[in-house]
């Protein structure tokens, strides 16, 4: 029950990774899906590398989003409230 929040966390991961078209990496997120079922020490810190580099990315793109709302003079307070 515990893996819950990393498996749909790694399945928003994927999804992003399959709209921006790297499919490598959203291999990549649902390859650690199956691997979170194996119990070994070394996938749970995979993992949790993984998740922080998947949060980074989020942070990164939501940025990029702010700023090309703000370049176009566009409102982006909602859109920096929903991403947040």
């Amino acid at each position: 029950m515990l893996l819950i929040f990393p498996v749909l966390a790694f399945a928003a991961l994927a999804a992003h990774f399959y709209r921006a078209g790297s499919w490598p990496l959203m291999l990549v997120c649902l390859v650690l899906i199956v691997l979170l079922a194996w119990p070994r020490a070394w996938v749970a810190r995979l993992a949790q590398v993984c998740l922080v580099a998947g949060a980074l990315e989020w942070v990164w793109t939501a940025f990029g989003l702010i700023q090309q709302r703000m370049a176009l003079g566009q409102p982006w307070s909602r859109l920096a409230l929903i991403l947040a």
